[in-house]
């Protein structure tokens, strides 16, 4: 657009940059207010660390998911288990972010397909996922402390229950 020699017909006291500090004129001529304070944007928290286990997450290969276990129903198809990480904000899930790998369940793909997208209330796929993970830790529980169970299994098992805090006193690995 081509300039010319007038002048803007918005009024001066409007501020174009929303960042500058600019007194601005009061209803009564003569009198101006003090400036406006530019607020600072708030920062968002850091992201806590991640705490993977490859290897914890390869265990579910083969296994029976557990939400069929637990309703006692055949829902998902054989195989096709894996381990499903929860979707709670306070198991460390959030904005492109997984939650740590010892929130995690072995589900079939039809639960964890509806885990992740399913028309249940958030509620209800809560408690099916809170569920299937106490069934988890019992699994862990049932591996870490089986000693014809793979080390790298147990380790894992371990790995996991300390973290969960779940380790029953008294018993050693």
């Amino acid at each position: 657009m081509k300039r010319t020699g007038f002048r803007s017909r918005a009024p001066r006291h409007v501020d174009r940059d929303p960042d500058r500090v600019r007194a601005t004129p009061t209803a009564v001529p003569g009198e101006f207010r003090a400036p406006r304070a530019v607020t600072a944007r708030p920062v968002p928290a850091p992201k806590t660390e991640a705490h993977r286990n490859p290897h914890l997450l390869a265990m579910a290969k083969g296994k029976p998911c557990l939400l069929c276990q637990e309703h006692g129903v055949a829902l998902c198809t054989p195989g096709s288990t894996v381990a499903a990480h929860s979707n709670l904000g306070c198991h460390g899930k959030g904005m492109s972010r997984k939650a740590d790998d010892f929130y995690s369940a072995w589900l079939g793909d039809e639960h964890h397909r509806w885990l992740d997208q399913g028309k249940g209330s958030a509620a209800q796929r809560e408690m099916a996922f809170m569920t299937a993970h106490l069934a988890q830790v019992r699994a862990w529980r049932a591996i870490a402390f089986d000693t014809r169970s793979a080390p790298k299994d147990r380790a894992a098992a371990q790995w996991a229950l300390e973290r969960l805090n779940a380790t029953p006193t008294g018993e050693a690995p």
